[in-house]
Parts: structure tokens; C-alpha cells; sequence
């Protein structure tokens, strides 16, 4: 993603904070409504560590160097491939964060917003489904 790109993620991601809106709640829920597998295996979770991995979420999301971004992706697939995460459970993740975001954003969320998530999600996605073919 270029550099304008990922200021338009930053930007996203400044006004939901900005608006003091916990995007966690509504993208969980979406989550495990879109990939009920995935809510199975995380039933066990407790808010801190949902929290935690929501972080990460973020943090990748921010990653602009793509080495960076593969080395935590790698890391990161190989931990969760141990309990089953599959590349249709990613996919649904990405789908509830953009519906959490957007939502929290309301009328501040924008065109360029949305080409920029679509963007930075399918460079993850693309890295995360050679790496769950390989796991």
C-alpha cells in the first residue's frame, strides 16, 4: 500500500478513536456470526485476551513494510494453526473488523476509507492464504 494509503488507514483508525467508540464489541459478535467455527474454538477466551488479539489485528493492519508484515503474519498463522484457523475464518475476520469500522465511523467513513481497508485486507489475506496452504 503506498504511504497515502496507509495514512487513510491511520486515519481510520484516529477517528474511531477519536469518537471513543470500542469497536470490539460489534465486530466479536459479527465475527462469530459470520464464522461460528471460530467462536467455538475462542468461546474459552476471556475479554483480556479477545482484546489482546484485536490488537494485533490493529498492529498488522499498521504494518506498512511488507517483510515486517510477513514475518508477523507467518508468526502469527503458525501459533493459531494449532487450533484449527483456517483461511475462511481470516476472511470473515477482516470482513467484521471493516463492518465494525465502518459502523463506529458512521458518516465520517469514506469511499477512500473503503478502498483503502479493501486494499490492506486483500495484501493480508493474499499473504495469509499462501501461508495457511503451506500450514
Amino acid at each position: 500500500m503506498s504511504e497515502s494509503g496507509q495514512v487513510t488507514v491511520e486515519a481510520m483508525l484516529e477517528r474511531v478513536a477519536e469518537l471513543g467508540v470500542d469497536p470490539g464489541p460489534a465486530f466479536w459478535s459479527a465475527y462469530f456470526a459470520a464464522s461460528p467455527e471460530a467462536g467455538a474454538r475462542m468461546e474459552h477466551m476471556d475479554e483480556h485476551m479477545r482484546g489482546r488479539m484485536l490488537a494485533s489485528v490493529f498492529d498488522l493492519l499498521m504494518i506498512e513494510d511488507q517483510a515486517e508484515r510477513r514475518a508477523l503474519l507467518a508468526f502469527e498463522i503458525g501459533n493459531h494453526d494449532a487450533y484449527g484457523a483456517s483461511l475462511p475464518m481470516y476472511e470473515a475476520l477482516f470482513q467484521a473488523l471493516h463492518a465494525a469500522l465502518r459502523s463506529a465511523c458512521g458518516p465520517a467513513w469514506s469511499a477512500q476509507w473503503d478502498r483503502a481497508w479493501g486494499q490492506r485486507a486483500n495484501e493480508i489475506l493474499v499473504l495469509v492464504a499462501a501461508f495457511t496452504r503451506r500450514t
